[in-house]
């Protein structure tokens, strides 16, 4: 599921008048979601982001890797961010998101700041560290968290039945939802250079209407 995506597998095409508070948005909070991971179907649960949406949720994500700092609502309405969200570090399609996710927004969004969250432990990254040692963007983990369930909300990437999250790919300026991507296909990885060629369009048509 793409929000904030103007291509064929859109769910909302914004121009530069409905990137903020456009009442026309349809709130799918409460909405019953399928996705699929092979051949299994599962349930996804929490709020369905649209761009313009503000995230206001408070909660407190331990770190994992490369901080001692844990991930807030606060960091999320600080600036530019791009956020992954992943079920299993040791996945392939995984370890590829969050190499590709580093390696695009560094060369096109160089000032935004990236955050990967999984459901993995703390003990989970090491694999990231063996083989991805030039990721630098830090890593949190949801295992153990209290605020787990509050981020898996917030973001709607609850998986029902399971501790896992889904698969996603968020972008925000100043707490606001600029583009998010939940995969129905689970076990495919988000298309990334996509997605930051969005969420660079995005972000040029909010600094328009703030000028305005």
């Amino acid at each position: 599921m793409v929000i904030g995506d103007a291509g064929p597998r859109s769910v909302t095409s914004l121009g530069a008048g409905d990137l903020i508070e456009d009442d026309d948005l349809v709130d799918e909070e409460d909405a019953v979601r399928h996705a699929h991971v092979g051949s299994r179907e599962i349930e996804l649960y929490g709020a369905v982001l649209a761009a313009g949406d503000r995230i206001d949720a408070d909660f407190t994500i331990l770190p994992a890797r490369g901080t001692r700092e844990p991930l807030s609502g606060a960091r999320i309405r600080g600036g530019l961010v791009l956020m992954t969200t992943l079920p299993n570090i040791h996945a392939h399609a995984c370890a590829a998101q969050i190499v590709q996710t580093e390696a695009l927004v560094r060369a096109h969004l160089s000032s935004a700041e990236i955050l990967h969250v999984a459901s993995d432990g703390p003990e989970c990254w090491a694999e990231v560290d063996h083989y991805h040692a030039d990721v630098r963007a830090p890593g949190y983990s949801l295992q153990l968290s209290r605020d787990g369930d509050v981020f898996r909300n917030t973001f709607g990437v609850g998986v029902r039945g399971s501790d896992r999250i889904a698969r996603g790919l968020f972008s925000f300026y100043r707490g606001v939802v600029l583009a998010a991507d939940v995969p129905l296909n689970q076990m495919r990885t988000p298309d990334v250079r996509r997605f930051v060629e969005r969420t660079r369009s995005l972000l040029h048509l909010l600094a328009a209407k703030e000028n305005r």
